[in-house]
């Protein structure tokens, strides 16, 4: 009989300590994680909340991952450049954000062509003691560099317009002439039937200037003889008449003039560049993370429920051992009296 109760005794025992066993050592142990952007300067001073409340229960800050970063980058641009050789600065204020810096990145270059390029050349050219006959070319020829592409190009001209000052007179180069008949009392030009008296001392021109400069094949109009002179001795030519040379010193009737000349011509394609810095605004970079949470164990509750739990278990297993030890006893009494 006591080998019984002594069982049913420590039944009852493991039945209790199962019974006062957290059920938290059972349960599923998830975790729980939730992503954060902040700004990767805002790191260093982050704290996460020490426990959060899912759905009711209640769940501990165990770490934090990074699990992508988002850099914040800004561009400058530098336009028409001739060429790529260009070192853009190795860090930059941000233009949306100017209490911001950069750090350079990298530099890409974009090409333009602009093509049909035209320009009108204008060309003054000034002329002193022009004489009053002559005539200007209607071109004129000229390079011209073109300052965008650094390019010559030859350019031809047409002339606009001449602009004249008010003519004056002005010395010129002596010509030699030659009178025949010098022999006799007057003497004839050459290339002329006019005669003029004879003068030993210098040849006569005075009202004789018109036949003279006509003689010379000059314009009356545009020069003027003002002196004349012997040059050496009278000589006989191969007709055997009697000649002596004789020098005119002359003036010329000129002007000043200032030429235009003026056309429109083609340009070579110009080729410019962009280029394109990209900066890393490191104050502006985020960062997401993932926040990562464990489960409070809470046993009180656990150990209240299994203590009312073996206390009610407890209690029927004494009652059954004493309803047990009742029968077993009026058995034995019944057993005694016969």
């Amino acid at each position: 009989m006591m080998n019984k109760v002594s069982s049913l005794f420590l039944s009852l025992l493991v039945l209790l300590s199962c019974l006062s066993t957290p059920a938290s050592v059972f349960a599923n142990n998830n975790t729980y994680s939730e992503e954060i952007t902040i700004s990767k300067t805002d790191l260093d001073d982050y704290t996460p909340d020490k426990e959060i409340k899912i759905d009711g229960k209640t769940y501990k800050y165990v770490n934090y991952n990074i699990v992508k970063e988002l850099p914040s980058t800004f561009t400058l641009k530098k336009e028409n450049l001739k060429s790529k050789d260009y070192t853009a600065e190795q860090s930059a204020v941000n233009p949306d954000n100017k209490s911001s810096k950069g750090k350079l990145i990298s530099t890409d270059f974009e090409e333009k062509t602009e093509g049909s390029r035209k320009t009108t050349v204008t060309k003054e050219l000034k002329y002193s003691a022009v004489q009053m006959d002559y005539s200007f070319p209607q071109t004129y020829q000229t390079e011209y560099k073109d300052r965008e592409t650094d390019k010559a190009v030859t350019a031809s001209l047409k002339l606009v317009s001449v602009s004249k000052s008010n003519p004056y007179w002005i010395d010129t180069n002596s010509m030699a002439g030659t009178v025949t008949g010098y022999d006799a009392l007057v003497y004839n030009l050459a290339n002329s039937n006019v005669q003029i008296p004879k003068n030993t001392e210098s040849p006569n021109f005075k009202g004789y200037e018109n036949a003279i400069l006509k003689s010379l094949k000059l314009n009356s109009d545009n020069c003027r003889i003002t002196g004349a002179s012997w040059s050496g001795e009278a000589y006989y030519n191969s007709d055997n008449i009697l000649c002596r040379n004789c020098t005119y010193s002359l003036q010329l009737r000129v002007y000043d003039a200032s030429v235009i000349y003026e056309a429109a011509i083609n340009l070579p394609d110009k080729i410019t560049y962009t280029a394109i810095s990209t900066y890393a605004d490191e104050e502006a970079e985020k960062l997401v993370l993932s926040l990562n949470y464990e489960p409070v164990k809470d046993n009180t509750k656990t150990i209240v429920i299994g203590t009312v739990l073996g206390v009610l278990v407890l209690s029927v297993l004494i009652a059954a051992i004493l309803i047990y030890l009742s029968r077993k006893k009026k058995a034995d009494e019944t057993h005694n009296a016969k």
